[in-house]
């Protein structure tokens, strides 16, 4: 993995100033978005910084608790896994691509790409399901529902691929598009895989499994926001 000394233009010195006090602000109980967009002006950072540090610093109660409901990879054997698809995937594929990804105070690994909303479906798709899934069936689990949202285009014929692709690599499940994709990996499954904010404050149990592939291939350019 890559470390990088500047990031889109900014020294990373800066960028880890503004994180080091958005993190100030999150511990002293200030509202996330109002404490976000004062460091965002402070510091004079665009779209690109903001998302980074918007899905890379939270409050060491958020990460504390995120810890508490992630399992380790092999208890997803025997389990019945639902998977957040588009989150999931735009990450891989971000590895595969050797672009920048980031790894936040919890730990998880999180694109800032900003390509939810605007998949397209590529040879490098096929590529990433298939990595996804060849990881998952060393650890065998009952099931893995795969859900993608509905409103993006193709996502329908993006889930019969990934069943597709899930049946060659011998994995037991479906795929499905939802119109609430959150709502349907947090009410299905035992653990839910996804590296969403939103889903992991709700869950009972996560795992990051798209953090998991990309540490153990060692892809991408990896940009730690840590607390120290």
């Amino acid at each position: 993995m890559n470390e990088m000394p500047e990031l889109f233009g900014l020294n990373r010195e800066k960028l880890e100033k503004a994180a080091e006090e958005f993190r100030y602000l999150l511990e002293r109980g200030y509202n996330r978005e109002g404490a976000l967009n004062f460091v965002v002006s402070h510091h004079r950072l665009d779209k690109t910084h903001k998302l980074i540090l918007l899905r890379g610093v939270f409050s060491s109660e958020e990460v504390e608790e995120r810890r508490r409901k992630t399992v380790s990879f092999k208890e997803l054997g025997g389990r019945v896994l639902a998977l957040d698809g588009y989150n999931v995937l735009i990450v891989l594929e971000t590895m595969l691509r050797n672009q920048l990804l980031i790894e936040g105070d919890d730990e998880y690994i999180r694109d800032v790409s900003g390509m939810h909303g605007k998949h397209r479906v590529t040879s490098l798709t096929t590529t990433a399901l298939s990595v996804l899934f060849d990881e998952l069936r060393k650890v065998q689990p009952k099931e893995v529902l795969v859900f993608f949202d509905r409103p993006v285009s193709k996502s329908g014929e993006l889930a019969g691929i990934t069943r597709q692709i899930m049946k060659t690599h011998g994995v037991m499940g479906d795929s499905l598009t939802a119109s609430q994709t959150d709502n349907a990996v947090i009410s299905t499954g035992e653990i839910a895989l996804t590296s969403d904010s939103v889903i992991l404050q709700k869950a009972k149990k996560c795992f990051d499994i798209a953090g998991h592939v990309v540490k153990e291939k060692e892809y991408g350019k990896i940009l730690k926001l840590k607390a120290t």
